[in-house]
């Protein structure tokens, strides 16, 4: 079957059309590096300028850093938090937050002690990215080829 030419522009322009309706001007995409081990994924972030690698949970309320990650930051409030060792007292902070090339101001965080949460579970992890974070972003992808966590604002 063969296409005409005008009937190729057309489609051509009905397509270009619907890739513009679709992705919002000025619609900005961070990749954050991600690292899979197993069947968990973690993040390679800054908390406070510190290297920091998260585990990806989408089902965590609230983001979590170890106690390294909020030194010289102030106790705004104090929270008991499930984590697989069982309940615990976690200090909420204020912290910048890096992603990618996207840096984050003044994001409460929980600090928490996971030396026994990283036993338990047999993971090298300083904290966990929460869903308190993701839902900042009008997407969020998990590019396993690229490994990248792709956040579309």
């Amino acid at each position: 079957m063969k296409i005409s030419h005008k009937l190729f522009a057309i489609l051509t322009m009905v397509v270009l059309v619907a890739i513009l309706l679709t992705s919002p001007a000025g619609a900005e995409t961070i990749s954050v590096p991600m690292d899979i081990d197993g069947v968990r994924i973690f993040v390679v972030v800054l908390v406070n300028d510190k290297r920091a690698r998260l585990l990806l949970d989408t089902g965590a309320g609230i983001t979590l850093v170890e106690p390294q990650f909020a030194k010289g930051t102030r106790e705004l409030q104090s929270v008991f938090t499930q984590q697989l060792a069982g309940f615990s007292q976690a200090s909420i902070r204020r912290v910048s937050l890096t992603l990618g090339e996207l840096t984050l101001k003044d994001v409460l965080v929980g600090v928490l002690d996971m030396t026994d949460v990283k036993k338990r579970a047999a993971m090298d992890m300083n904290g966990m990215l929460g869903e308190d974070v993701l839902c900042r972003f009008r997407s969020v992808r998990i590019n396993f080829k690229n490994k990248t966590l792709e956040l579309e604002r």
